[in-house]
């Protein structure tokens, strides 16, 4: 350090006082540059070195954020919260193409996340036009000493010439984490599936007026979130913006699609190659939506946008549009299989709301469900869940006073 400093005093001794200026204002700038640059570029996502917390037996990562997720924030808007594991994540590219508002996504991984990060940061960082996007990402604590983030390599993912974002490009890199991820959700072997705790952490990134907590392999219809906030924007109606607003959910045996319309979900329908939600495994789930008037709506009405009034009944467990406002926190003791979203319409029913059918819009399930296509330990889980359940509706009487019950 002392020949350094020698040298520079040498050098200095030599110039002329203007040269001395001149020059010391040049090294400064090189200096900055070569300190500052490479600084940003490493901290970039400082959530990644120092926003993880613990919580209980989890590690949260996040949130990452796309600059255009803060700015699509508005009094009027509507966000996607939803979760999901690493075999799933591919659908949020399916689904960013038809919906153009803000996406909350929470992420199981259950190993090393480095290739996962790395794709975050293209979806958020360099790929972030096409999509306002917030993720975590959540690691059981036991597992988390393999996530190697030290490993993420930084310099590449932060050259635009190194990546296009392309949709196939994408596809290939949400297609490889797919194929790291051996278990179905419900099948984690001694890892119970936090789902409520993962839809919890995406419900505390919403900051749009309004917010649709999702499966991520539901596919929203075409223009769902615009046709939504417009039919709200004209409401005169102000009992619709404190009720329950419930979104009709079909499953389809038609292989993978984001283009859903109310035309095509006619023909289909017609066809016998869609059908309501859960169907087969547990009619009651949905059966209160009320299908068939709801059919029967679209096809006189056409794409015309309203809410028709239904009654609550014990076991429904639909999906449903809140004001973010008035949205209830999930319930974080129900895992696995079995009562986990079913407990939060039954606090809101509990509570005195009400519940209103949208037509126009509605969600589609990638494949029919069936009986054989659930995991081994099901039924298991979903005695324990319903024990829980029954203690749940009786903390709910307590907590409301009121003789509503679910």
């Amino acid at each position: 350090m002392q020949v350094v400093c020698d040298w520079w005093v040498m050098l200095l001794r030599k110039l002329s006082k203007k040269k001395t200026v001149a020059f010391g204002l040049a090294c400064i700038l090189i200096l900055w540059y070569n300190l500052y640059f490479p600084l940003q570029n490493k901290w970039q996502i400082p959530v990644l070195k120092k926003s993880f917390i613990n919580k209980g037996a989890h590690v949260l990562y996040g949130p990452f954020r796309s600059d255009t997720y803060d700015s699509a924030h508005s009094n009027h808007s509507i966000t996607f919260a939803t979760h999901t594991t690493l075999k799933n994540f591919y659908y949020l590219q399916i689904i960013s193409l038809v919906w153009k508002s803000p996406i909350s996504v929470t992420v199981w991984a259950q190993g090393d996340i480095t290739e996962l990060v790395e794709l975050v940061y293209l979806l958020v960082q360099s790929c972030a036009a096409r999509r306002s996007l917030s993720v975590c990402i959540l690691v059981p604590a036991d597992r988390a000493h393999s996530v190697e983030v030290s490993r993420v390599d930084w310099q590449q993912i932060n050259s635009p010439s190194s990546f296009t974002c392309s949709q196939r490009n994408l596809h290939n890199k949400f297609y490889s984490l797919r194929a790291q991820d051996p278990y179905q959700n419900y099948n984690s072997k001694n890892l119970p599936y936090p789902n409520n705790y993962l839809r919890n952490l995406a419900l505390h990134q919403v900051k749009t007026s309004h917010v649709l907590v999702s499966d991520i392999d539901l596919m929203p219809s075409v223009n769902f979130d615009q046709q939504f906030m417009k039919y709200l924007h004209g409401l005169e109606d102000q009992r619709v913006h404190g009720s329950v607003l419930v979104v009709p959910v079909f499953e389809s045996s038609v292989s993978q699609s984001n283009q859903w319309t109310i035309p095509r979900l006619l023909f289909e329908w017609r066809s016998s190659k869609v059908r309501p939600f859960y169907t087969e495994t547990c009619p009651q789930c949905q059966g209160p939506t009320q299908y068939s008037k709801w059919l029967d709506r679209q096809s006189r009405d056409g794409a015309v946008m309203s809410a028709t009034y239904v009654p609550y009944v014990p076991g429904w467990e639909p999906f449903v549009i809140l004001k973010t406002s008035l949205h209830p926190r999930y319930d974080e003791r129900f895992q696995q299989f079995g009562y986990n979203r079913m407990s939060l319409i039954c606090e809101l029913h509990v509570s005195g709301k009400e519940f209103l059918v949208l037509d126009s819009i509605f969600l589609v399930h990638d494949g029919f469900k069936t009986e054989d296509g659930f995991h081994e330990d099901k039924d298991v889980e979903l005695r324990d869940n319903e024990k829980l359940y029954s203690q749940f509706r009786s903390e709910l009487a307590t907590k409301y006073n009121t003789k509503r019950h679910c």
